[in-house]
């Protein structure tokens, strides 16, 4: 039985191929009846014909039969065959026929960009509006900019975008650190030096040491910073405004940075790297006369460390 031929080639008027098989004769020799194994491998080629889908196809075959009563003594009796032939396909035969085209075929386009279909050949037009190599139908980011090297979306790789996601001055293909907070000073490698941090928006309640919606989002902020940057060690430091005696502001100043300390480490932060100190009133930032410059009082700021 032959296991069938490999062909070395998809698409071609000539076709090598290779063959094997294996299988039993039966001999008959002088009233003697047997049944041997047998095996034949070959290699021939098939050329397309134009006619019903026909090949025309020659092969050689060498057949082995094992101990045949043929050749007494003999552990293989070799059989070398060469063969032309016709190979005709029965499709033709019980295929319903196929319906007429409606009308001539339309011409191919002449267009910039054509790509070949691999299995049938066909060529077709694509449109590569921004001329980055990549056709529209596949392409992601089809606004990108002339001489844009792009991936195989057709998106902007990193380091051509000149996109600096935590604004602070390091370009993201060279940012070590691109989660720094805004306004952090960094050296050229993206990540934050020693320094001191006051931020605006991380204030509280009159009289609470509660986070703000506000002074909860800084704190997710400085929580992606820290990750990113495992040698930061941080101080946390606590301020009030001056309405209360100085005792209970200093209390209130320390539970402020505890706060802040807290959800630091909820989400994460070794508590080993946060410090706590509480200021009370003694290093307002503003005016204690107003209620605007009271609230700016009302704060947590940080030192920046390197460990």
């Amino acid at each position: 039985r032959d296991f069938g031929g490999i062909s070395f080639l998809s698409r071609s008027d000539i076709v090598p191929f290779a063959l094997a098989g294996v299988g039993a004769v039966r001999d008959d020799v002088q009233g003697d009846h047997d049944v041997r194994p047998m095996a034949n491998v070959g290699a021939g080629a098939r050329m397309g014909l134009p006619w019903l889908g026909m090949d025309l196809r020659s092969e050689f075959r060498v057949i082995g039969q094992h101990e045949s009563l043929s050749a007494p003594g003999e552990d293989w009796l070799i059989d070398y065959r060469f063969l032309v032939g016709l190979q005709l396909p029965l499709t033709p035969f019980f295929a319903a026929p196929a319906d007429p085209p409606a009308g001539p075929l339309p011409e191919e386009e002449e267009c910039e960009v054509a790509v070949v279909d691999p299995v049938t050949g066909r060529t077709d037009c694509r449109t590569d509006s921004d001329d980055d190599g990549v056709d529209d139908t596949r392409d992601a980011c089809p606004s990108t900019g002339p001489g844009v090297t792009v991936d195989a979306e057709g998106c902007p790789l990193m380091a051509d975008t000149g996109q600096d996601s935590d604004s602070d001055g390091v370009m993201d293909a060279n940012d070590t650190c691109p989660d720094t907070y805004p306004g952090v000073t960094v050296n050229t490698n993206g990540c934050a030096e020693p320094q001191p941090l006051v931020i605006p928006k991380l204030t509280f309640e009159f009289d609470t040491a509660r986070l703000t919606p506000d002074a909860r989002e800084v704190v997710d902020d400085i929580t992606l910073m820290l990750q990113g940057q495992p040698d930061l060690t941080v101080e946390i430091i606590g301020h009030t405004d001056a309405r209360g005696d100085d005792a209970y502001n200093q209390k209130l100043s320390e539970e402020r940075a505890l706060a802040v300390r807290d959800r630091l480490v909820a989400q994460g932060i070794d508590d080993t790297r946060l410090s706590l100190t509480g200021r009370g009133e003694s290093q307002p930032v503003a005016s204690n006369d107003t209620e605007e410059g009271r609230a700016a009082n009302r704060r947590v700021a940080f030192w920046l460390y390197i460990d």
